[in-house]
């Protein structure tokens, strides 16, 4: 079963002020960061839904992540599997995105960690992919927990909460530069010792 990604990193960050695509962290952009985070998970056939020149576009106006997922599903055959990533995760980890593809591949089936529907890991078929066009062109339930109700995914436990957080806000990320601060300084001085 082929393995792709998407990266949701078209929304207007209407609350950071800014793109968070491009908020640099550890001197990689959010962006580039989340491209290392998938390729190292495993997945190598990366789409970025940007909403600018040279990214894959959505094909609905305003439809949020829903768009990027549906522009992403529209380019692939159904029996694939399809991560889906939000860009706003700096904390996320390679080895949760694992858990998503390996559980996905296994049980032939969605899935997405309890109490957050991104990321996701979605088998698709031909009624997925018709469901989402059907949705957006609609006006349905355009919500990503709609979409995985929908699928039937499976719900995980994660123990790595942390890592699920998102920033949208300035405050949020001045929060996570001054925890990554921290850490690397708690990190030099037991390199010291």
């Amino acid at each position: 079963m082929k393995l792709s990604a998407v990266i949701l990193a078209g929304g207007q960050s209407s609350r950071m002020g800014v793109d968070k695509a491009r908020l640099v962290l550890a001197g990689q952009s959010l962006l580039e960061h989340c491209v290392e985070r998938i390729k190292v998970s495993g997945c190598d056939r990366i789409r970025i839904s940007r909403n600018q020149p040279g990214y894959l576009q959505d094909r609905f106006e305003n439809a949020g992540p829903l768009g990027g997922i549906e522009a992403a599903t529209h380019q692939l055959p159904a029996g694939e599997l399809l991560l889906v990533v939000p860009v706003d995760m700096p904390l996320l980890g390679p080895e949760l995105l694992s858990e998503l593809i390996n559980y996905s591949h296994q049980h032939q089936r969605s899935c997405y960690f309890n109490d957050r529907f991104l990321p996701a890991c979605l088998l698709l078929t031909e009624e997925l992919k018709q469901d989402l066009v059907r949705q957006l062109s609609c006006n349905g339930d355009g919500s990503v927990r709609g979409l995985l109700k929908r699928a039937n995914a499976q719900a995980l436990p994660c123990d790595k909460q942390q890592q699920l957080e998102n920033v949208n806000t300035p405050q949020q990320w001045q929060a996570l530069l001054t925890q990554t601060a921290q850490q690397a300084q708690m990190l030099s001085v037991e390199h010291q010792d």
